[in-house]
């Protein structure tokens, strides 16, 4: 892949599957989307230049020559007929569901600076996104703080899953307690200030619901 078509790859609007049926990946899914990363993250190294690697999230092509991976994040979405539908104060059970993505961070001295963004397509691990820094160190940020949580306990790290909100494009990181409700964080302003992480409300959720709807030519 050219630079220029490593700059349209990561400058390109985030297209998470909307439409693909999927169980929760398996251990097995997870190590294979690891081998999977590896190498493109060796790929990536290897389109990075003086130019363009600090828009990537590295302070220089060294930085990205001692690069390492850290955990998968697995993705989800929004069930959308669930989301239009909701009303404070339901559970969010069903609300997100996952999809055969994850997000890899790439770490520099144990620090994520940059990632790189798998899809399983016929059971192949295929590339689907480099870069985005400031998105990885929120995810990661969300996820430090889910991974600490109580319900958490004697879980992994990849217990945790991200998920785009439709709409407006924030993002939010969660698990799924033991009866299948999730806990929700996000940083996004939605009916908080921005830049603070915190748990999504059903408040929060409502006020999603809100705008889903306004924006499909519903009553608002």
């Amino acid at each position: 892949m050219s630079t220029s078509a490593l700059l349209a790859v990561l400058t390109g609007s985030v297209a998470i599957l909307t439409n693909v049926a999927a169980g929760p990946l398996t251990t097995n899914d997870l190590a294979q989307s690891r081998i999977a990363a590896t190498n493109s993250l060796e790929r990536f190294r290897r389109l990075l230049t003086p130019e363009n690697c600090t828009i990537h999230g590295f302070n220089s092509t060294n930085d990205a020559a001692t690069a390492v991976l850290g955990d998968a994040i697995p993705l989800g979405k929004f069930n959308t007929k669930r989301l239009t539908n909701y009303l404070s104060p339901q559970t969010f059970k069903g609300l997100v569901e996952p999809v055969p993505e994850v997000i890899y961070p790439i770490m520099v001295s144990n620090a994520p600076v940059s990632s790189t963004r798998l899809r399983l397509s016929h059971k192949k691990w295929e590339v689907a996104d480099w870069g985005r820094p400031n998105t990885i160190r929120d995810l990661s940020s969300l996820r430090t703080d889910s991974v600490n949580d109580p319900g958490m306990r004697g879980r992994l790290p990849t217990d945790v899953f991200a998920v785009l909100t439709p709409i407006c494009g924030w993002w939010m990181v969660g698990f799924d307690q033991a009866n299948g409700i999730p806990v929700l964080r996000t940083s996004a302003p939605i009916l908080s200030s921005p830049g603070t992480n915190h748990i999504v409300t059903t408040q929060e959720i409502q006020e999603l619901a809100r705008r889903m709807n306004a924006y499909s030519g519903g009553s608002d």
